[in-house]
């Protein structure tokens, strides 16, 4: 009896953990964001900038099957339409998903780009793959269960927050976890909702949403061979694989073992 006991009660947990399990994309679904304009005009002292703001949304309306000209194949995709400030829509791209992530062939363009990866061993630069972590928990929001990932590396000190079927905190599903507001005065958007229809899905202050007190899983950081003797530069990327080649490169600041050191000619 207790036996079959503890396997319903590990079945049930196993079917929580499985429906907290989302795809991103789905007929229907669509993300807003706010996007912040600036014009120029320039006066005897300084130039000075004024900004606006409008809302911008990306609906995923009805597919399409697109060759794209870095794959061999056909391969069949959601077709997302934009729409600027309650405007009519416009075809901004076709988008699907594969494993943890998902790909854009934007309208201007015959070149497929991968979007969002939740996956920390899939980020671009090595270094940082090598020093990532993911944690995992579950969150409640709008009566659903969500899983949080937060990607973390000590070099560089890196924070990154993503929810599943939503996409990374104030980027969404289209800008990725490399997007940041730019530190110029330039147009930038920000991620606000993501819908199912007119079903309000998740906003962005849910990311900071509190914690169900259960992970679902912590992937440490990868061990790699004689990753003591290696080097990076200061963007992660590997430059060296021993100690004695920091005098062989430019004169600069590297890291080895997760120390800065310099080196260079």
């Amino acid at each position: 009896m207790k036996r079959l006991v503890l396997s319903i009660v590990v079945l049930l947990v196993c079917g929580i953990v499985y429906a907290q399990k989302r795809t991103m994309l789905g007929e229907g679904k669509s993300w807003t964001y706010t996007y912040h304009h600036f014009e120029a005009t320039e006066t005897p002292e300084e130039m000075e900038y004024e900004e606006t703001t409008y809302p911008v949304s990306f609906t995923l309306e009805g597919k399409a099957t697109v060759k794209s000209k870095n794959s061999k194949k056909d391969r069949e995709y959601f077709k997302i339409m934009r729409r600027i400030d309650g405007g009519e829509p416009s075809l901004f791209g076709y988008v699907r998903e594969e494993g943890t992530a998902t790909y854009m062939i934007p309208s201007y363009s015959d070149t497929e780009e991968k979007m969002t990866e939740l996956n920390p061993r899939q980020f671009e630069i090595d270094y940082w793959r090598d020093n990532m972590t993911d944690f995992q928990d579950v969150i409640e929001v709008n009566g659903e269960s969500f899983v949080r990932h937060t990607y973390k590396s000590d070099i560089p000190q890196i924070t990154a927050v993503a929810v599943e079927g939503v996409g990374f905190k104030e980027n969404g599903l289209l800008l990725g976890m490399h997007y940041e507001k730019p530190s110029c005065v330039c147009d930038y958007m920000v991620f606000e909702a993501c819908y199912e229809g007119e079903k309000l899905l998740f906003s962005n202050k849910d990311f900071e949403a509190s914690s169900s007190g259960t992970p679902t899983a912590i992937s440490e950081r990868p061990k790699t061979e004689n990753k003591a003797d290696k080097l990076y530069d200061l963007q992660g990327r590997k430059v060296g694989n021993s100690a004695s080649t920091s005098a062989e490169l430019p004169k600069g600041v590297y890291i080895k073992s997760g120390r800065k050191v310099i080196g260079g000619r």
